[in-house]
């Protein structure tokens, strides 16, 4: 009986070590992965340096629109998605459009939040207030 435990207890042990160098290859293997710059050349599909790549910012989200890396958190012609375009009058923040005028969470700028109640009107908190 002690002989058939050793036993089990040596293939659990051996799975483990599996498991963690298939984890530890994965990890390397996309720490070795080429960062991607804005504009770069890229082909949608297998091997492609840009797709889903968050920075270590958080940021920056690339992803492959019309053949260029694309920041989708900031491109007003890709917001959040390829293709997703702004209005004229929107930026595009965090992947959302946004109108800078009027957005008292996005007044005058991405993340310049209003004080509680206040309106934002021609991108300025409390304007006419």
């Amino acid at each position: 009986m002690a002989g058939h435990q050793s036993l089990h207890s040596s293939a659990i042990l051996i799975l483990l070590l599996l498991v963690f160098l298939v984890l530890s290859e994965r990890a390397e293997s996309a720490s070795k992965r080429p960062k991607p710059k804005e504009g770069a050349k890229c082909h949608v599909g297998r091997g492609n340096i840009c797709n889903h790549y968050l920075s270590k910012s958080g940021k920056d989200l690339y992803d492959c629109c019309n053949s260029r890396c694309i920041n989708v958190l900031g491109h007003r012609a890709h917001c959040g998605s390829c293709q997703h375009a702004c209005r004229s009058s929107e930026h595009c923040c965090g992947g959302k459009c946004t109108n800078f005028h009027t957005d008292p969470n996005n007044c005058g700028g991405c993340g310049i939040r209003c004080s509680n109640g206040e309106n934002c009107e021609y991108g300025i908190c409390g304007y006419g207030s």
